[in-house]
């Protein structure tokens, strides 16, 4: 199973550390959207198509079905 979602988790890692000096000043980074697919191409796919979505869009996004966050969100 792979995985697509606006940031690659090892992605945040490295944006949130600084670790990218595009990304270094427009932190703190977090995990908002969480979607399985079968193969890697078709998560590509995928996360191609998302890059371009506007804010509305992903906050759409973010509400919807397709949204698997919830999977791994833990109630604290």
């Amino acid at each position: 199973m792979f995985v697509c979602f606006i940031l690659g988790s090892s992605l945040i890692v490295a944006h949130n550390e600084n670790l990218s000096r595009y990304t270094s000043n427009k932190g703190p980074w977090r995990l908002i959207y969480l979607q399985s697919f079968q193969d890697k191409k078709s998560a590509l796919i995928r996360e191609k198509k998302l890059k371009k979505y506007s804010k509305d869009q992903i906050e759409r996004l973010m509400q919807s079905q397709l949204n698997e966050i919830h999977k791994f969100r833990t109630e604290g």
